[in-house]
């Protein structure tokens, strides 16, 4: 439930919807633009950390966001800066060992 976004829930990507409160946090919280546009804009750069780093990755992306206080997301500089850990997250043996 986040009943602060200009759009419900529902209407988010599928893959954010699960982090939405997190969304709601930082959209509230950032200085700068929260127009529509803006909104579409943060959307796509969750969405291409979604994509890269699956939901998790999103809300971490997110959780540092909020904290430093970014007026604007980059998700291909955030990706590129993780870019090592997302790489062992991917491998067989990594997934074996969070598994267990």
């Amino acid at each position: 439930m986040a009943p602060h976004l200009p759009v419900p829930v529902e209407a988010l990507p599928l893959p954010l919807q699960c982090i939405a409160d997190r969304i709601e946090a930082y959209w509230l919280g950032k200085a700068g633009n929260r127009s529509q546009q803006a909104f579409a804009v943060m959307l796509e750069e969750l969405g291409a950390v979604a994509l890269r780093a699956g939901h998790q990755g999103a809300a971490q992306f997110l959780r540092q966001a909020t904290q430093a206080g970014w007026p604007t997301l980059n998700a291909d500089t955030w990706l590129a800066q993780h870019r090592q850990e997302l790489a062992l997250e991917r491998h067989p043996a990594y997934q074996v060992f969070r598994a267990a």
